[in-house]
């Protein structure tokens, strides 16, 4: 009998091991929205299962806690044979987030965590007391001495019958700033409302192209001193562009992307110094056409994006309405705190000699959009992923903290990585594209109410997959099979958002880098560099990303 029940015991490992590739994990909290007291227990339920969807029953399973940063709470081994359905509990006393990482033999990592008290979490250094001197400076400066020398370049191709699109570039200090232009052609329904955006961090689809809409001037601005391109594949732009300057900025700077080089050799030799004020004057630019509404003037981006908005707002009071997807670029200086900096981790990426990391550590406040935040006036909302290792919860709400505007709210993405689902980017449309007015009306939740969640554990099957999704009270959860997230580097445009070409997401984490004036790096000539990807699965409402951090 012993013999019969150790063969099938052994049975089972077998059969575990064979769906070793398929191992997931799920998790839940005690509390549906994820945010508690400080002092107060977090309980985290976990189940593990197949990729039949029953429950795995060999292996072991690393659970850690820590902060979201340097600070590690606990950490244990379960066994999936003695347990399956485990909790882990934990508790902060300070405001920040709580975090949960599960990874086991055959599984995909999992995060996943919870917030206290997170709208007390403060940035982790002050503003420079000449920050505002120093960018009222810059912006008269490149007024006084760098000509627009705005060009304007309509696309025949790209134009309809609704709207003319057009290629436009800008001189800033040391290079151009490129991007595209659409404009309504129906004058009748003139003056327009004007919609900007600043593309998210990578190369692909998301960086090269833009849809367009026939009932408002749209702007869409590239970080890259080369021109965009919709037909980036047949051209080899990525190699041959791209690639090319992550190559030559790495060598020249020694860091690991664009977006962290420059920095420790000064303010103005910062990749993001002239192209932030190049964005700028473009935006000035286009208001100063005489077909526009000056009182509808939106900003949405993602990630990079998101983080540029900071920027754009903080220095720029034309803007009346904004919302920020996942941002980057938010609290540069949250390791003084304990907790992980957002992306790109400035100083972290400086950090190859002393001096380095010092001179980094002096300039880096001067482009943390916590410190932007402060200045922007105009109404915005927020989007946090309470599972986004990239553009971290703590980093993003230390910067939505400090926003000054009276009129700001955020979304929580429970579960939620950095790839932001497209319910946000609807809902967040919607608001911004509202003239006047609060919260989101006409029958939809307010934005403060508005949680979406990645679905958590439910009853292991025996044998077969449970397709029915979870839907919590107070928790977005949808319920239709076509119903996927979106990766939040394709949108084109909010109405166009979908699924398509979700496979290999590009990983923001790799780049180039630049300087001012005559050392600003103005274009690629040496070859590319390697790139780091994060592989996506759609799988019915639920999205799994392996992030790279």
């Amino acid at each position: 009998m012993k013999k019969i029940a150790l063969f099938l015991a052994a049975a089972v490992c077998v059969r575990a091991a064979l769906f070793a590739s398929g191992l997931k994990f799920e998790v839940s909290c005690d509390k549906a929205g994820c945010v508690y007291a400080c002092g107060e227990t977090a309980l985290f339920t976990v189940t593990v299962t197949d990729e039949t969807g029953a429950a795995a029953r060999c292996g072991t399973v690393d659970a850690v806690l820590d902060n979201f940063g340097s600070m590690r709470l606990g950490s244990e081994k379960r066994d999936l044979a003695a347990t399956n359905v485990f909790t882990v509990s934990g508790t902060l006393k300070e405001p920040g987030f709580l975090r949960l990482t599960l990874s086991a033999k055959g599984a995909e990592r999992k995060v996943w965590s919870v917030a206290f008290e997170p709208r007390r979490i403060r940035k982790g250094s002050p503003s420079p007391t000449d920050f505002d001197r120093f960018w009222a400076a810059a912006k008269a400066e490149l007024a006084e001495k760098v000509p627009l020398d705005a060009r304007m370049d309509e696309v025949p191709e790209r134009s309809t019958a609704a709207l003319g699109f057009y290629r436009v570039s800008f001189a800033t200090f040391g290079r151009r700033v490129y991007g595209y232009l659409s404009v309504p052609k129906d004058r009748t329904r003139a003056p327009w409302p004007v919609e900007v955006e600043v593309n998210a961090a990578g190369f692909g689809s998301w960086t090269n192209d833009m849809a367009g809409r026939d009932d408002a001037v749209c702007l869409r601005m590239s970080v890259y001193p080369f021109e965009m391109d919709w037909k980036w594949k047949d051209k080899n732009l990525k190699a041959t562009s791209y690639d090319v300057m992550n190559r030559e900025l790495s060598k020249r700077f020694g860091t690991p992307g664009y977006s962290t080089s420059g920095i420790a050799e000064g303010r103005e030799s910062y990749f993001f110094y002239p192209v932030i004020l190049g964005i700028d004057r473009a935006v000035d630019w286009v208001l100063s056409r005489n077909d526009i509404d000056r009182t509808r003037v939106r900003y949405q981006g993602t990630s990079q994006g998101g983080g540029f908005g900071f920027y754009l707002c903080g220095l720029n009071k034309a803007f009346t309405r904004a919302v920020f997807y996942v941002p980057a670029l938010t609290d540069t200086m949250g390791y003084l705190a304990g907790r992980h900096s957002g992306w790109p981790k400035i100083i972290e990426g400086n950090s190859s000699t002393p001096g380095k990391r010092a001179a980094a550590e002096k300039w880096a406040p001067y482009f943390d959009g916590a410190n932007f935040a402060s200045r922007i006036t105009c109404p915005v909302r927020v989007v946090a992923g309470f599972s986004d290792v990239t553009c971290p919860p703590c980093a993003v709400y230390a910067a939505f903290n400090e926003i000054a505007s009276a009129d700001k709210d955020i979304f929580n993405g429970i579960g939620m990585t950095h790839s932001c689902r497209r319910e946000f980017y609807v809902r967040g449309g919607e608001w911004a594209r509202k003239h006047s007015g609060g919260g989101l009306q006409d029958g939809n939740p307010a934005v403060s109410d508005l949680q979406i969640s990645i679905p958590g554990p439910r009853k292991p099957q025996s044998g077969r997959r449970d397709p029915r999704p979870i839907a919590r009270r107070g928790v977005y959860a949808p319920a239709q099979a076509g119903d996927t997230a979106v990766p939040h580097h394709r949108r084109r445009s909010l109405e166009l958002a979908s699924a398509r070409d979700f496979g290999r997401l590009r990983d923001p984490v790799h780049g180039a880098r630049s300087s001012r004036r005559d050392s600003a790096y103005a274009g690629p000539g040496t070859e590319g560099a390697p790139e780091r990807t994060r592989v996506a699965r759609i799988r019915m409402i639920q999205v799994e990303v392996m992030e790279v951090s």
